[in-house]
């Protein structure tokens, strides 16, 4: 992806979580593909209320409901 598609994505994963309550959680984008055949994973720190999530290397070319659907599932 392109240095303005991996903004765009950072701000939408930022604006999901806090919309859906998790505001006080540190979720940090990582630009390495994800090592499955998922469109996004993610690791979680439930104590620290720390993410990682990680997207699949053709992520800005799926369609718009697909992408929202796995940044929110994640």
């Amino acid at each position: 992806m392109t240095e303005g598609q991996w903004t765009v994505v950072e701000r939408y994963v930022r604006d999901s979580a806090d919309r859906i309550g998790l505001r006080d959680w540190r979720i940090d984008v990582w630009r390495t593909p994800c090592d499955d055949d998922n469109l996004a994973s993610t690791t979680v720190i439930y104590g620290r209320r720390y993410a990682t999530m990680q997207l699949c290397e053709n992520f800005a070319t799926k369609s718009v409901e697909d992408i929202r659907h796995s940044i929110v599932h994640e």
